[in-house]
Protein backbone atom coordinates (compact mmCIF):
# COMPACT_ATOMS: atom_id res chain seq x y z
CA UNK A 1 0.00 0.00 0.00
CA UNK A 2 1.38 3.20 -1.00
CA UNK A 3 2.35 5.82 1.52
CA UNK A 4 -0.90 8.78 0.96
CA UNK A 5 -2.96 5.62 0.81
CA UNK A 6 -1.31 4.64 4.20
CA UNK A 7 -1.86 8.35 5.53
CA UNK A 8 -5.75 8.21 4.73
CA UNK A 9 -6.69 5.11 6.54
CA UNK A 10 -3.99 6.43 9.69
CA UNK A 11 -5.87 10.06 9.35
CA UNK A 12 -9.09 8.56 9.71
CA UNK A 13 -8.18 6.40 12.59
CA UNK A 14 -7.32 9.46 13.87
CA UNK A 15 -10.39 11.39 13.16
CA UNK A 16 -12.34 8.79 14.60
CA UNK A 17 -10.56 8.27 17.92
CA UNK A 18 -10.01 12.20 19.12
CA UNK A 19 -14.12 12.98 19.52
CA UNK A 20 -14.38 10.20 21.37
CA UNK A 21 -11.32 10.77 23.51
CA UNK A 22 -12.75 14.42 23.31
CA UNK A 23 -16.17 13.64 25.02
CA UNK A 24 -14.40 11.17 27.59
CA UNK A 25 -12.45 14.33 28.37
CA UNK A 26 -15.48 16.88 28.56
CA UNK A 27 -16.49 13.85 31.13
CA UNK A 28 -13.52 14.06 33.17
CA UNK A 29 -13.81 17.61 34.13
CA UNK A 30 -17.19 17.37 34.78
CA UNK A 31 -16.44 14.40 37.37
CA UNK A 32 -13.74 16.55 38.37
CA UNK A 33 -15.93 19.45 39.14
CA UNK A 34 -18.66 17.10 41.28
CA UNK A 35 -15.39 15.88 42.97
CA UNK A 36 -13.96 19.16 44.08
CA UNK A 37 -17.59 21.44 44.39
CA UNK A 38 -19.92 19.28 45.44
CA UNK A 39 -18.36 15.62 46.93
CA UNK A 40 -15.25 16.13 48.95
CA UNK A 41 -12.78 18.71 50.37
CA UNK A 42 -8.98 18.84 49.63
CA UNK A 43 -8.09 16.75 52.49
CA UNK A 44 -10.17 13.99 51.50
CA UNK A 45 -9.62 14.19 47.88
CA UNK A 46 -6.43 13.98 48.34
CA UNK A 47 -6.80 10.62 49.36
CA UNK A 48 -8.23 9.49 45.42
CA UNK A 49 -5.29 10.98 43.43
CA UNK A 50 -2.82 9.53 46.31
CA UNK A 51 -4.08 6.22 45.63
CA UNK A 52 -4.89 6.76 41.30
CA UNK A 53 -1.22 7.66 41.31
CA UNK A 54 -0.33 4.49 43.46
CA UNK A 55 -1.75 2.17 41.54
CA UNK A 56 -0.69 3.80 38.24
CA UNK A 57 2.95 3.20 39.28
CA UNK A 58 2.18 -0.67 40.52
CA UNK A 59 0.52 -0.88 37.30
CA UNK A 60 3.45 -0.01 34.81
CA UNK A 61 5.88 -1.57 37.11
CA UNK A 62 4.54 -4.84 37.51
CA UNK A 63 2.31 -5.49 34.62
CA UNK A 64 3.15 -2.60 32.34
CA UNK A 65 5.45 -5.27 30.25
CA UNK A 66 2.59 -7.96 29.44
CA UNK A 67 0.00 -4.96 28.15
CA UNK A 68 2.69 -3.90 25.62
CA UNK A 69 3.73 -7.54 25.01
CA UNK A 70 -0.05 -8.40 24.49
CA UNK A 71 -0.77 -5.28 22.28
CA UNK A 72 2.71 -6.00 19.83
CA UNK A 73 1.51 -9.29 19.36
CA UNK A 74 -2.01 -9.71 19.26
CA UNK A 75 -2.41 -8.86 15.69
CA UNK A 76 -0.16 -11.44 14.50
CA UNK A 77 -1.86 -14.17 16.85
CA UNK A 78 -5.03 -12.98 15.81
CA UNK A 79 -7.33 -15.42 13.36
CA UNK A 80 -4.17 -18.20 13.74
CA UNK A 81 -3.91 -21.50 14.36
CA UNK A 82 -2.79 -20.44 17.68
CA UNK A 83 -4.90 -17.82 18.71
CA UNK A 84 -6.49 -19.10 21.77
CA UNK A 85 -2.96 -20.41 22.83
CA UNK A 86 -1.90 -16.78 22.72
CA UNK A 87 -5.52 -15.53 24.91
CA UNK A 88 -4.45 -18.40 27.74
CA UNK A 89 -1.15 -17.19 27.91
CA UNK A 90 -1.45 -13.79 28.41
CA UNK A 91 -4.59 -13.60 30.14
CA UNK A 92 -2.73 -16.69 32.36
CA UNK A 93 0.67 -13.99 32.92
CA UNK A 94 -1.69 -11.47 33.95
CA UNK A 95 -4.12 -13.12 36.27
CA UNK A 96 -0.49 -14.39 38.31
CA UNK A 97 1.00 -10.99 38.15
CA UNK A 98 -2.56 -9.43 39.70
CA UNK A 99 -3.06 -11.57 42.70
CA UNK A 100 0.91 -11.48 43.11
CA UNK A 101 1.12 -7.47 43.91
CA UNK A 102 -2.53 -8.27 45.48
CA UNK A 103 -1.66 -10.13 47.89
CA UNK A 104 1.48 -8.69 48.98
CA UNK A 105 -0.40 -4.95 48.98
CA UNK A 106 -2.66 -6.64 51.23
CA UNK A 107 0.42 -8.27 53.55
CA UNK A 108 2.03 -4.48 53.57
CA UNK A 109 -1.51 -3.00 54.73
CA UNK A 110 -1.03 -5.24 57.85
CA UNK A 111 2.00 -5.11 58.80
CA UNK A 112 3.71 -1.62 57.62
CA UNK A 113 3.01 1.98 58.75
CA UNK A 114 1.50 4.12 55.58
CA UNK A 115 1.01 7.53 55.24
CA UNK A 116 -2.84 6.63 54.51
CA UNK A 117 -4.92 4.81 56.86
CA UNK A 118 -4.34 1.32 56.09
CA UNK A 119 -8.69 0.48 55.64
CA UNK A 120 -8.03 3.25 52.63
CA UNK A 121 -5.23 1.72 51.28
CA UNK A 122 -7.62 -1.92 50.81
CA UNK A 123 -9.78 0.51 48.75
CA UNK A 124 -6.51 0.95 46.81
CA UNK A 125 -6.51 -2.85 46.77
CA UNK A 126 -9.62 -3.49 45.14
CA UNK A 127 -8.96 -0.31 42.57
CA UNK A 128 -5.51 -1.76 41.39
CA UNK A 129 -7.66 -4.80 40.71
CA UNK A 130 -10.33 -3.48 38.07
CA UNK A 131 -7.62 -1.19 36.76
CA UNK A 132 -4.84 -3.39 36.10
CA UNK A 133 -7.48 -5.70 33.79
CA UNK A 134 -9.36 -2.54 31.90
CA UNK A 135 -5.56 -1.16 31.14
CA UNK A 136 -4.88 -4.83 30.02
CA UNK A 137 -7.73 -5.05 28.02
CA UNK A 138 -8.63 -1.89 26.27
CA UNK A 139 -5.45 -1.15 24.80
CA UNK A 140 -5.68 -5.09 23.08
CA UNK A 141 -9.61 -3.99 21.61
CA UNK A 142 -7.48 -0.97 19.82
CA UNK A 143 -4.82 -3.18 18.38
CA UNK A 144 -7.55 -5.92 17.32
CA UNK A 145 -9.72 -2.78 15.58
CA UNK A 146 -12.60 -3.13 17.79
CA UNK A 147 -12.29 0.37 17.67
CA UNK A 148 -16.14 1.24 18.46
CA UNK A 149 -16.30 -1.10 21.36
CA UNK A 150 -13.26 0.66 22.72
CA UNK A 151 -14.31 4.19 22.76
CA UNK A 152 -18.10 3.19 24.02
CA UNK A 153 -16.14 1.72 27.05
CA UNK A 154 -14.02 4.60 27.45
CA UNK A 155 -16.00 7.85 26.92
CA UNK A 156 -19.00 6.04 29.18
CA UNK A 157 -15.99 5.51 32.12
CA UNK A 158 -16.18 8.38 33.73
CA UNK A 159 -20.13 8.94 33.59
CA UNK A 160 -20.44 5.55 35.36
CA UNK A 161 -18.12 6.77 38.13
CA UNK A 162 -19.91 9.49 38.64
CA UNK A 163 -23.19 8.02 38.81
CA UNK A 164 -21.52 5.47 40.92
CA UNK A 165 -19.68 7.45 43.27
CA UNK A 166 -23.11 9.90 43.76
CA UNK A 167 -25.27 6.50 44.85
CA UNK A 168 -22.24 5.80 47.45
CA UNK A 169 -22.38 9.02 49.08
CA UNK A 170 -26.39 8.80 49.54
CA UNK A 171 -25.94 5.67 50.74
CA UNK A 172 -22.89 5.66 53.16
CA UNK A 173 -22.94 9.59 53.87
CA UNK A 174 -19.14 9.74 54.73
CA UNK A 175 -17.63 11.50 51.93
CA UNK A 176 -16.98 14.33 54.43
CA UNK A 177 -14.70 12.35 55.80
CA UNK A 178 -13.80 9.34 53.78
CA UNK A 179 -12.81 8.79 49.81
CA UNK A 180 -14.87 5.33 50.03
CA UNK A 181 -17.38 6.31 47.65
CA UNK A 182 -15.20 7.07 44.73
CA UNK A 183 -12.51 4.20 45.39
CA UNK A 184 -15.53 2.04 45.49
CA UNK A 185 -16.90 3.17 42.32
CA UNK A 186 -13.48 3.20 40.60
CA UNK A 187 -13.24 -0.32 41.50
CA UNK A 188 -16.40 -1.15 40.18
CA UNK A 189 -16.25 1.06 36.76
CA UNK A 190 -13.02 -0.69 35.44
CA UNK A 191 -14.11 -4.23 36.84
CA UNK A 192 -17.45 -3.94 34.46
CA UNK A 193 -15.24 -2.47 31.87
CA UNK A 194 -13.06 -5.42 32.28
CA UNK A 195 -15.87 -8.23 32.19
CA UNK A 196 -17.79 -6.77 29.28
CA UNK A 197 -13.98 -6.91 27.11
CA UNK A 198 -13.92 -10.40 28.30
CA UNK A 199 -17.65 -11.35 26.84
CA UNK A 200 -17.28 -9.81 23.61
CA UNK A 201 -14.05 -11.01 22.49
CA UNK A 202 -15.01 -14.73 23.74
CA UNK A 203 -12.13 -14.94 26.34
CA UNK A 204 -13.77 -18.05 27.86
CA UNK A 205 -14.02 -19.97 24.40
CA UNK A 206 -10.40 -18.97 23.95
CA UNK A 207 -9.11 -20.29 27.71
CA UNK A 208 -11.18 -23.25 27.53
CA UNK A 209 -9.76 -24.32 23.65
CA UNK A 210 -6.17 -23.02 24.39
CA UNK A 211 -2.85 -23.68 26.22
CA UNK A 212 -0.25 -21.78 27.97
CA UNK A 213 2.86 -22.20 26.08
CA UNK A 214 6.41 -22.06 27.24
CA UNK A 215 7.44 -20.52 23.64
CA UNK A 216 4.41 -17.88 23.34
CA UNK A 217 5.41 -16.34 26.94
CA UNK A 218 9.44 -16.71 25.53
CA UNK A 219 8.46 -14.25 22.39
CA UNK A 220 6.08 -11.68 25.11
CA UNK A 221 8.99 -11.80 27.95
CA UNK A 222 11.98 -11.71 25.53
CA UNK A 223 10.16 -8.09 23.58
CA UNK A 224 9.52 -6.83 27.18
CA UNK A 225 12.33 -7.42 28.57
CA UNK A 226 14.13 -4.26 27.67
CA UNK A 227 11.10 -2.30 28.77
CA UNK A 228 11.08 -3.47 32.40
CA UNK A 229 13.66 -1.03 33.32
CA UNK A 230 12.29 1.63 31.23
CA UNK A 231 8.82 0.82 33.08
CA UNK A 232 10.55 1.41 36.35
CA UNK A 233 12.15 4.70 35.52
CA UNK A 234 8.69 5.74 33.74
CA UNK A 235 6.65 5.28 36.53
CA UNK A 236 8.80 7.44 38.07
CA UNK A 237 8.81 10.41 36.18
CA UNK A 238 5.08 10.11 35.26
CA UNK A 239 4.20 9.64 39.59
CA UNK A 240 6.77 10.58 41.99
CA UNK A 241 5.59 14.07 42.04
CA UNK A 242 2.13 13.17 42.90
CA UNK A 243 3.37 10.60 45.63
CA UNK A 244 6.25 12.94 47.24
CA UNK A 245 4.20 16.04 47.40
CA UNK A 246 1.55 14.50 50.16
CA UNK A 247 4.41 13.07 52.68
CA UNK A 248 5.97 16.93 52.17
CA UNK A 249 3.77 19.48 51.78
CA UNK A 250 0.38 18.00 53.67
CA UNK A 251 -2.89 16.12 52.44
CA UNK A 252 -4.35 20.29 51.72
CA UNK A 253 -1.43 20.87 49.58
CA UNK A 254 -1.65 17.61 47.24
CA UNK A 255 -5.60 17.98 47.00
CA UNK A 256 -5.11 21.48 45.64
CA UNK A 257 -2.04 20.75 43.66
CA UNK A 258 -3.15 17.22 42.21
CA UNK A 259 -6.60 18.67 41.25
CA UNK A 260 -5.40 21.15 39.18
CA UNK A 261 -2.63 18.80 37.68
CA UNK A 262 -5.72 16.69 36.58
CA UNK A 263 -7.01 19.36 34.04
CA UNK A 264 -4.16 19.43 31.83
CA UNK A 265 -3.39 15.93 32.62
CA UNK A 266 -6.72 14.60 31.12
CA UNK A 267 -6.63 17.03 28.16
CA UNK A 268 -3.26 16.17 27.05
CA UNK A 269 -3.94 12.27 27.63
CA UNK A 270 -6.99 12.32 25.53
CA UNK A 271 -5.13 14.25 22.52
CA UNK A 272 -1.98 12.02 22.78
CA UNK A 273 -4.28 8.64 23.27
CA UNK A 274 -6.88 9.49 20.46
CA UNK A 275 -4.30 10.34 18.22
CA UNK A 276 -1.25 7.00 18.84
CA UNK A 277 -4.26 4.76 18.92
CA UNK A 278 -5.20 6.18 15.54
CA UNK A 279 -1.39 5.71 14.14
CA UNK A 280 0.37 3.62 16.01
CA UNK A 281 -1.03 0.42 14.50
CA UNK A 282 -0.80 1.14 10.71
CA UNK A 283 2.99 2.25 11.95
CA UNK A 284 3.89 -0.93 13.53
CA UNK A 285 2.40 -2.60 10.64
CA UNK A 286 4.54 -0.75 8.33
CA UNK A 287 7.68 -1.08 10.64
CA UNK A 288 7.06 -5.04 10.46
CA UNK A 289 6.94 -4.87 6.81
CA UNK A 290 10.31 -3.68 6.85
CA UNK A 291 9.54 -0.09 5.19
CA UNK A 292 11.64 2.00 6.67
CA UNK A 293 11.28 5.15 4.91
CA UNK A 294 7.54 4.25 5.26
CA UNK A 295 7.55 4.42 8.79
CA UNK A 296 9.51 7.65 9.24
CA UNK A 297 7.23 9.53 7.39
CA UNK A 298 4.22 8.60 9.06
CA UNK A 299 5.99 8.84 12.72
CA UNK A 300 6.86 11.97 10.86
CA UNK A 301 2.84 12.77 10.25
CA UNK A 302 2.14 11.36 13.20
CA UNK A 303 3.84 14.20 15.24
CA UNK A 304 2.44 17.08 13.08
CA UNK A 305 -1.00 15.75 13.95
CA UNK A 306 -0.05 15.32 17.50
CA UNK A 307 1.14 19.51 17.61
CA UNK A 308 -2.13 20.59 15.09
CA UNK A 309 -4.08 19.07 18.33
CA UNK A 310 -2.27 19.69 20.83
CA UNK A 311 -0.43 23.22 20.69
CA UNK A 312 -3.29 24.73 20.75
CA UNK A 313 -4.55 22.80 23.45
CA UNK A 314 -1.64 24.12 25.88
CA UNK A 315 -2.18 27.43 24.55
CA UNK A 316 -5.99 27.44 25.28
CA UNK A 317 -4.70 26.09 29.18
CA UNK A 318 -2.20 28.94 29.42
CA UNK A 319 -4.44 31.70 28.10
CA UNK A 320 -7.29 30.15 30.65
CA UNK A 321 -6.12 28.83 33.08
CA UNK A 322 -6.89 31.54 35.96
CA UNK A 323 -10.58 31.16 34.90
CA UNK A 324 -10.92 27.35 34.03
CA UNK A 325 -9.05 26.60 37.84
CA UNK A 326 -11.81 28.81 38.98
CA UNK A 327 -15.17 27.55 37.36
CA UNK A 328 -14.46 23.94 37.45
CA UNK A 329 -12.77 23.63 41.19
CA UNK A 330 -14.09 24.17 44.16
CA UNK A 331 -13.67 27.49 46.01
CA UNK A 332 -10.70 25.42 48.21
CA UNK A 333 -8.76 24.47 45.08
CA UNK A 334 -8.39 27.37 43.75
CA UNK A 335 -4.90 28.88 43.17
CA UNK A 336 -5.31 30.71 40.03
CA UNK A 337 -4.45 28.34 37.16
CA UNK A 338 -0.38 28.46 38.14
CA UNK A 339 -0.15 24.46 38.17
CA UNK A 340 -2.64 24.34 34.94
CA UNK A 341 0.00 26.52 33.22
CA UNK A 342 2.81 24.88 33.93
CA UNK A 343 1.73 21.50 34.32
CA UNK A 344 0.21 21.77 30.67
CA UNK A 345 3.84 22.83 28.80
CA UNK A 346 5.47 19.63 30.79
CA UNK A 347 2.81 17.23 29.16
CA UNK A 348 3.14 19.02 26.04
CA UNK A 349 7.14 17.36 26.21
CA UNK A 350 5.77 14.11 27.49
CA UNK A 351 3.11 13.69 24.67
CA UNK A 352 5.92 14.83 22.08
CA UNK A 353 8.30 12.24 23.77
CA UNK A 354 5.92 9.63 22.94
CA UNK A 355 6.61 9.46 19.55
CA UNK A 356 10.10 10.13 19.74
CA UNK A 357 10.51 7.23 21.55
CA UNK A 358 8.39 5.17 18.76
CA UNK A 359 12.03 5.16 16.95
CA UNK A 360 13.36 2.81 20.27
CA UNK A 361 10.27 1.00 20.91
CA UNK A 362 9.71 -0.29 17.24
CA UNK A 363 12.73 -2.32 17.26
CA UNK A 364 12.96 -2.69 21.47
CA UNK A 365 15.87 -0.36 21.97
CA UNK A 366 15.35 0.64 24.94
CA UNK A 367 18.31 1.23 26.57
CA UNK A 368 18.76 4.91 25.45
CA UNK A 369 15.11 5.17 26.61
CA UNK A 370 15.75 3.92 30.27
CA UNK A 371 18.86 5.67 30.12
CA UNK A 372 16.65 9.49 29.71
CA UNK A 373 13.65 8.54 31.83
CA UNK A 374 16.49 7.03 34.61
CA UNK A 375 17.98 10.87 34.44
CA UNK A 376 14.72 12.84 33.80
CA UNK A 377 13.46 10.83 37.11
CA UNK A 378 16.12 11.50 38.95
CA UNK A 379 15.79 15.07 38.29
CA UNK A 380 12.53 15.30 39.16
CA UNK A 381 12.71 13.47 42.14
CA UNK A 382 15.74 15.81 43.12
CA UNK A 383 13.98 19.17 42.97
CA UNK A 384 10.64 17.94 44.73
CA UNK A 385 12.42 16.91 47.55
CA UNK A 386 15.18 19.41 48.03
CA UNK A 387 12.61 22.34 47.18
CA UNK A 388 8.64 21.10 47.96
CA UNK A 389 9.41 21.83 51.94
CA UNK A 390 10.47 25.32 51.14
CA UNK A 391 7.86 26.44 48.37
CA UNK A 392 5.40 24.04 48.29
CA UNK A 393 3.43 22.33 45.85
CA UNK A 394 4.48 24.43 43.03
CA UNK A 395 7.53 22.89 43.04
CA UNK A 396 6.04 19.75 41.71
CA UNK A 397 4.46 21.64 38.25
CA UNK A 398 7.92 23.03 37.89
CA UNK A 399 9.65 20.24 38.05
CA UNK A 400 7.36 18.14 35.78
CA UNK A 401 8.11 20.89 33.47
CA UNK A 402 11.87 21.42 33.83
CA UNK A 403 12.63 17.41 33.75
CA UNK A 404 9.94 16.01 31.32
CA UNK A 405 11.89 19.41 28.61
CA UNK A 406 14.88 17.58 29.46
CA UNK A 407 13.26 14.12 28.40
CA UNK A 408 12.60 15.30 25.35
CA UNK A 409 15.77 17.20 24.06
CA UNK A 410 17.36 13.46 25.18
CA UNK A 411 15.25 11.83 23.24
CA UNK A 412 14.92 14.02 20.65
CA UNK A 413 18.34 13.67 20.34
CA UNK A 414 18.85 10.35 20.07
CA UNK A 415 16.05 8.81 18.31
CA UNK A 416 16.56 10.50 14.86
CA UNK A 417 19.61 8.65 14.63
CA UNK A 418 17.34 5.25 14.53
CA UNK A 419 14.22 6.27 12.29
CA UNK A 420 14.61 9.50 10.41
CA UNK A 421 11.35 11.37 11.31
CA UNK A 422 11.22 15.22 10.71
CA UNK A 423 9.02 18.25 11.78
CA UNK A 424 8.99 20.34 8.80
CA UNK A 425 10.04 23.71 9.96
CA UNK A 426 7.22 25.88 7.89
CA UNK A 427 4.48 23.62 9.01
CA UNK A 428 5.60 24.03 12.80
CA UNK A 429 5.69 27.95 12.25
CA UNK A 430 2.24 28.13 10.42
CA UNK A 431 0.63 26.66 13.62
CA UNK A 432 2.98 28.43 16.04
CA UNK A 433 1.30 31.48 14.30
CA UNK A 434 -2.32 30.14 14.44
CA UNK A 435 -1.71 29.59 18.15
CA UNK A 436 -0.37 33.07 18.69
CA UNK A 437 -3.33 34.73 16.98
CA UNK A 438 -5.26 32.50 18.73
CA UNK A 439 -3.77 33.77 22.39
CA UNK A 440 -3.80 37.07 21.37
CA UNK A 441 -7.76 36.86 20.70
CA UNK A 442 -8.70 35.24 24.08
CA UNK A 443 -6.26 37.79 26.10
CA UNK A 444 -9.01 40.31 24.56
CA UNK A 445 -12.22 38.35 24.75
CA UNK A 446 -10.58 37.73 28.62
CA UNK A 447 -11.05 41.72 29.06
CA UNK A 448 -14.55 41.84 27.63
CA UNK A 449 -16.20 38.88 28.81
CA UNK A 450 -17.12 37.97 32.48
CA UNK A 451 -16.38 34.91 34.60
CA UNK A 452 -18.73 32.10 33.45
CA UNK A 453 -18.90 28.77 32.30
CA UNK A 454 -20.59 30.44 29.27
CA UNK A 455 -18.00 32.70 28.37
CA UNK A 456 -15.61 30.56 29.03
CA UNK A 457 -17.19 28.04 26.64
CA UNK A 458 -17.69 30.64 24.15
CA UNK A 459 -13.45 31.49 24.52
CA UNK A 460 -13.15 28.08 23.85
CA UNK A 461 -14.69 27.73 20.48
CA UNK A 462 -14.19 31.36 18.95
CA UNK A 463 -10.51 30.64 19.99
CA UNK A 464 -10.71 27.55 18.21
CA UNK A 465 -12.57 28.99 15.40
CA UNK A 466 -9.42 31.88 15.40
CA UNK A 467 -7.40 28.99 15.11
CA UNK A 468 -8.55 27.06 12.04
CA UNK A 469 -9.03 30.26 10.46
CA UNK A 470 -5.63 31.26 10.05
CA UNK A 471 -4.30 27.48 9.51
CA UNK A 472 -6.76 27.60 6.59
CA UNK A 473 -5.71 30.84 5.25
CA UNK A 474 -2.22 29.49 5.71
CA UNK A 475 -2.43 26.21 3.56
CA UNK A 476 -1.17 23.70 6.87
CA UNK A 477 -4.85 22.12 6.10
CA UNK A 478 -4.72 21.60 2.90
CA UNK A 479 -3.18 18.02 2.64
CA UNK A 480 -5.65 17.02 5.15
CA UNK A 481 -8.93 18.71 3.81
CA UNK A 482 -8.15 17.15 0.28
CA UNK A 483 -7.05 13.89 1.58
CA UNK A 484 -10.85 12.98 2.86
CA UNK A 485 -12.48 14.67 -0.20
CA UNK A 486 -11.05 12.38 -2.86
CA UNK A 487 -12.52 8.51 -2.86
Amino acid sequence: MDVSSVKKIMAQDTVLYLPAKIAEGVLGILLLYAYTNHFFTPEIYSHITYGTALINMANLVFAGWITQSATRYVSQYQNSTEESDFFKTIFAVQAVIGLSVICTAFIISYTVRLTVPADIFRYYIFMFAGFSLSQFLLPLLAFMRRIKLNLILSVSSNLVKLVLTYLFIIILKNNEVSPTAALLSYGITDLSIAAIIIFRINVFIHLKAGKVKKEIFKILFSYSLPFLGVNITTALLNQSDRLIVQPLAGDTQFGIYSANYVIPSMVLLMISTGVMRGVYPILLKSYNRNEPEQAAELLSQAIRYYLLIALPAVTGLISLSGRVSGIFLGEQFYENGYVISVVAAGLLCSGLVEYSNKAWELSADTKPIFRNTAVSAGVNIVINIVFIPVYGYRTAAVSTLLSFFLYLCMSVAGSRKKIKWYVKWSSFLKIALACIAMFLFLHAMKQILPESLTSLALMVVSGAFVYLAVLLVSGELKEVTVMFRRK
